[in-house]
């Protein structure tokens, strides 16, 4: 049978120390967003890319945490490195991206690489209702979310880099994972790589996230940490001295596994987020949303800026199992 290194291509421990170098690089484009800039404007590395997504990274957790065949859900695809990996590796992917510039571009690169037949993107708010996805559909949801306006990306409606606050972006995340919820099958994992960050204080968003998924049916099931070569801490070396910071080199895997027979979505009362924040009260809303989507005539949404761009998500589904 061999061992578990030789099954997987490495040992599952909870350090990981993975560099971009990657065989599948040539399909990875910097073209998604409009703007390929961190910022449109602004003083602090105004020329600095868009962040992109750790192949090698995507590969452990879909070696690790799915099989051949499985279905993933990825409500934050942005440039789709997540769904190229996935399927290199017999995976089929399914992924939401808000953008409408960076959907396109990335149709493009599918289209480039031949694989645009096998690959279902939705030009759709990753936190809204998916009438194309059924209940307990999904066999894994893998995400990397925005930092909210950390990176400002495209403006257009729902756009979490937009929120106002970091309380309407964390409900955003919240109405995120009750959908997650939904289309996920018991007993499956959802993982979200995070990081925390400053900006006028300290945002510890890899806790946020942990009791957003607690609230939401899901349990804590590991947590990795993937450390980082960061262009920032040379860069800001004289800034974390001054008020004794240290650079931030690493990232969360954060791994959560869907509660058997947990069909409750809505916060306790007595939750630490729940009381100090206004995150929790929108997994009401979520569920009223869904309520009236599914009595509407014909399936249809009330929302006419939602363009969608896939067929039901069965036949996509068994079109990619061809």
């Amino acid at each position: 049978m061999g061992t578990i290194k030789e099954k997987y291509g490495f040992l599952p421990t909870s350090v990981w120390h993975l560099d971009k170098n990657h065989k599948l690089n040539n399909f990875f484009k910097d073209s998604g967003d409009a703007h390929k800039k961190r910022r449109a404007s602004g003083s602090f590395l105004p020329n600095y890319k868009f962040s992109s997504f750790n192949p090698n990274v995507a590969e452990r957790v879909i070696k690790y945490w799915s099989e051949k065949g499985d279905m993933i859900f990825d409500p934050f695809a942005g440039r789709t490195t997540r769904g190229i990996v996935s399927l290199s590796l017999g995976r089929n992917y399914v992924g939401c991206e808000i953008s409408p510039t960076t959907f396109e571009n990335t149709l493009v690169e599918l289209q480039r690489m031949k694989m645009d037949d096998k690959f279902v993107l939705l030009n759709e708010d990753g936190c809204a209702f998916h009438e194309e996805i059924e209940d307990e559909e999904v066999d894994l949801v893998f995400t990397c979310p925005p930092y909210w306006k950390l990176e400002r990306y495209e403006h257009c409606e729902n756009q979490l880099s937009d929120c106002k606050t970091y309380d309407i972006f964390m409900n955003k995340i919240y109405d995120c994972l009750a959908e997650c919820n939904r289309v996920l099958k018991e007993g499956k994992f959802s993982i979200w790589v995070v990081s925390d960050w400053r900006n006028a204080g300290y945002y510890c968003f890899h806790k946020d996230i942990i009791n957003a998924h607690l609230d939401n049916g899901f349990e804590l099931w590991d947590i990795v940490i993937n450390v980082l070569n960061s262009p920032f801490v040379s860069f800001k070396a004289g800034f974390n001295d001054k008020y004794k910071y240290t650079g931030k080199t690493h990232e969360y895997i954060l791994v959560f596994k869907k509660k058997a027979l947990s069909n409750s979505i809505v916060p306790p009362s007595n939750s630490p987020i729940a009381s100090s924040h206004s995150f929790g009260e929108h997994n009401m809303r979520y569920q009223e949303n869904s309520a009236e989507f599914s009595q509407m005539p014909n399936g249809t949404s009330d929302n006419a800026n939602v363009h969608r761009q896939s067929p039901n998500l069965k036949k996509c589904s068994q079109a990619l199992l061809n």
